[in-house]
């Protein structure tokens, strides 16, 4: 094996479309690692293992030398890890499916379900006590490894990942930003600007994981927020509104901040404004039918067809830069000290070997920050139901989501509901 190689530990619940887009990512990216798999499900690192190595051994678009072995524990992938990546959810597809269920029964449908929402509360509770788990295995193991995190929910699964391991070094990815730079892209096409280069976009983020904003963007030097403005007030012009932008305009519009996430995620984090606008909420048959595409293509992959090779993911470029292939500035989630709590942002930073510093960047209007806070106290909430092993704690949570309406009677019955669906994942609180 060549000495050059870093050695990744990647560590997962239950791979998924987005691991694999990141395994096509690094081969892309071109570099020289081992990465060795571990999931709770051996069968699943098996297969990973043999979907990703056919990417360096069958597909000649490959840049990289990266070999994937499927370990036997977490302990033997972490050993002399120096980078480690965490893909963890807290709901399995089914129990997804049968809380959106009883949600969309009682009237609280989320739009995305991931990192706000009527069933973020009891998604949160079921992955917390693997955070504990796997965090006291990374302190115990591989204290000075780079932890690049990509579970769901993800603030709060970094918060905790922090307080059993204060001394971590940790970012967050979720490359959430990529349609909203792409809508940004279109825009700029149509307004005149030739072979607009998505990465040449200059930004300034800010937020939490899942709802945050640029405070600025340039393009070639050039603001082009008043650009981005134009095409928003046209927008609400126009007759024909079938673009998924309508959320996202209306906010721009109101605040004179971009929001940098789809329209169903921005709404999850707000009042029911959008109810009536074009958004589609996630549907009970949508976790499990893409669990059923999954597996589907799982076997087309362990058959012969060969992931393809190409720049799909943000998150490639960040373990690149991790594992000493350049500097890079990208955008992370990070836990910072703000107002003397500690909480997660979303920021720019500056990435290199090992390394992660954040970059000074605009604050967000108060008026727009207000509306993070009750976000960020649901963080708060739930790492003390997790201390205390007290669901109703996290009832709390669950009340204090911005499209909570129920009366309070109706809610403890939906929030039992809920429980009920994920019992498997919450026995941690009943011991």
């Amino acid at each position: 094996m060549s000495e050059q190689r870093t050695k990744i530990a990647y560590l997962s619940n239950g791979f998924g479309n987005f691991s694999r887009s990141l395994f096509s990512s690094l081969a892309y990216a071109g570099y020289s690692a081992e990465i060795n798999l571990w999931c709770s499900d051996k069968q699943k690192s098996l297969n990973e293992e043999v979907i990703a190595n056919n990417i360096r051994a069958k597909n000649p678009n490959s840049k990289g030398d990266i070999i994937y072995i499927s370990a036997d524990s977490a302990e033997a992938a972490l050993k002399n890890a120096g980078l480690v990546i965490l893909e963890f959810n807290g709901l399995t597809p089914l129990e997804m499916s049968r809380s959106l269920e009883i949600c969309s029964k009682n009237g609280v449908s989320p739009y995305s379900g991931n990192n706000a929402g009527a069933i973020f509360a009891v998604n949160a509770c079921a992955l917390l006590p693997e955070m504990l788990d796997i965090g006291a295995r990374i302190r115990s193991i591989c204290p000075k490894a780079f932890v690049v995190n990509i579970s769901t929910p993800l603030a709060v699964s970094m918060l905790c990942l922090s307080e059993i391991f204060p001394k971590i070094k940790m970012i967050g990815c979720l490359d959430e930003t990529d349609s909203t730079i792409e809508t940004v892209a279109e825009i700029l096409t149509a307004n005149g600007i030739p072979n607009v280069k998505k990465r040449l976009i200059k930004r300034n983020l800010t937020g939490i994981p899942g709802f945050n904003f640029f405070t600025s963007l340039t393009y070639n030097g050039e603001d082009v927020l008043p650009i981005i403005k134009n095409a928003a007030e046209n927008y609400f012009k126009s007759s024909n509104k079938t673009a998924s932008n309508a959320a996202k305009f209306d906010f721009f519009l109101r605040y004179d901040v971009l929001p940098a996430v789809t329209d169903a995620s921005l709404a999850d984090f707000l009042p029911d404004w959008y109810k009536d606008s074009h958004i589609t909420k996630i549907s009970p048959s949508e976790p499990l039918d893409e669990y059923k595409r999954f597996n589907s293509l799982t076997k087309a992959l362990r058959g012969g067809t060969v992931l393809p090779v190409g720049n799909f993911t943000e998150t490639a470029y960040i373990i690149k830069a991790l594992t000493g292939g350049g500097n890079l500035i990208s955008e992370v989630a990070a836990v910072v000290r703000e107002c003397g709590h500690t909480t997660v942002k979303k920021t720019n930073a500056l990435i290199s070997e090992k390394s992660c510093k954040s970059l000074e960047s605009e604050t967000l209007p108060p008026e727009v920050s207000i509306y993070t806070c009750r976000h960020r106290l649901n963080y708060k909430i739930l790492l003390d139901a997790l201390k205390q092993r007290d669901l109703d704690i996290a009832f709390n949570a669950f009340l204090n989501e911005p499209q909570m309406t129920l009366p309070i009677d109706t809610a403890a019955k939906c929030f039992t509901e809920l429980l009920t669906a994920a019992r498997q994942k919450l026995i941690y609180y009943l011991q």
